[in-house]
């Protein structure tokens, strides 16, 4: 994996033009842009997301900007909300 990766402007918001549907996806053109240069980065769209089960994260972290409505994070059995900053919070694995 690189050091680091220059990610344009324009591609975060081509990304972030696609049409909303009620699937869970990652976004194109980020899905193939991080694959072609073995990068663990995705936008994945979730909508109607209800009281889904919980996922569990052993070898990565997670970055998450919520767009609108309202999330709830759990990391460890412990709520986090108090650490989301303008709609951002990333979670780092300990």
């Amino acid at each position: 994996m690189p050091k680091s990766v220059l990610i344009k402007k324009e591609t975060i918001e081509e990304s972030l033009k696609s049409k909303v549907t009620k699937e869970t996806k990652h976004l194109e053109p980020i899905k193939s842009f991080s694959k072609e240069n073995n990068i663990p980065l995705s936008i994945i769209e979730y909508s109607e997301v209800l009281n889904n089960l919980p996922e569990i994260h052993e070898n990565e972290a997670d970055l998450w900007y919520c767009l609108e409505g309202e999330v709830e994070f759990i990391c460890g059995r412990e709520i986090v909300n108090n650490e989301i900053v303008n709609g951002i919070i990333y979670l780092v694995k300990e």
